[in-house]
């Protein structure tokens, strides 16, 4: 997304899995996630900004994170592109079997991350 020479580069992820009410990505390894990650933590450093966006599709889900069990190495590369600075977000939705409902968009606060990752969540200016 751009406008004039502002330019945010904005990954998104479909996410179905959500255990407790935390919205887990992803639901089965994936080494082109993990890429997609690492690519957007390189444009945060070479001076853009970027945004990982997980569309949750269900509305039960009220936090998000990455699914450290599941794709440990998902997990670290989520846990370098949050300390690089890039920005996650999650779109809770409800599906009505036609259409997908935007409900809530949940931000930093929200996020539950794997133990050995901690980094502060930073937020889009």
């Amino acid at each position: 997304l751009g406008r004039g020479e502002e330019r945010l580069w904005v990954e998104v992820k479909s996410v179905t899995l959500v255990e407790a009410g935390v919205a887990l990505f992803p639901d089965a390894p994936t080494a082109r996630g993990r890429r997609h990650l690492l690519e957007l933590a390189r444009v945060v450093q070479e001076g853009e900004r970027a945004l990982v966006l997980f569309v949750v599709q269900r509305p039960d889900a009220d936090r998000f994170g990455p699914n450290a069990t599941l794709d440990p190495l998902f997990a670290q590369a989520f846990c370098a592109a949050l300390d690089a600075g890039v920005t996650a977000r999650a779109l809770v939705c409800a599906f009505d079997g036609r259409e997908l409902h935007p409900l809530r968009l949940l931000g930093p606060e929200s996020l539950v991350l794997p133990a050995p990752c901690a980094p502060a969540p930073r937020a889009l200016p």
